[in-house]
């Protein structure tokens, strides 16, 4: 249904950011089931969307972050389940990048401060 709504209204950020999100709980219950293509293929999906939508609306702090959350989940996808760090690490640095703008915008913001720190660890392995 989402998909179709998106589909049939590309431009409504709404539908967009539904679709971004169903994505991102379709690539985990995937991996949980061991579908690995189509997990990477929804992961790949909700950070296609999530930077349209972060491209169209850069001032959306929310937006922001769900492209951070993206590039976090393929960077812990292609470490953990494809064991391909190389491929992981700019995915991690990518959100690194953007938790760092988010937490030294937002100092009193614990979930940024938090996946922040999350990032640096990963980059740190």
């Amino acid at each position: 249904m989402g998909k179709a709504l998106h589909d049939s209204y590309p431009q409504n950020v709404s539908f967009k950011l539904n679709l971004g999100s169903a994505n991102q709980f379709l690539g985990i219950t995937h991996t949980s089931l061991g579908n690995i293509d189509e997990a990477l293929a929804f992961f790949e999906e909700m950070s296609r969307l999530f930077k349209a939508l972060h491209d169209s609306y850069p001032q959306k702090v929310d937006f922001k972050n769900g492209l951070a959350i993206s590039y976090s989940q393929l960077g812990w996808f292609y470490r953990d389940k494809m064991n391909d760090s190389g491929k992981a690490k700019p995915y991690f640095q990518k959100c690194y990048d953007i938790w760092k703008e988010l937490s030294e915008r937002f100092p009193d913001y614990q979930e940024f401060i938090g996946n922040y720190e999350w990032a640096k660890r990963q980059l740190g392995r």
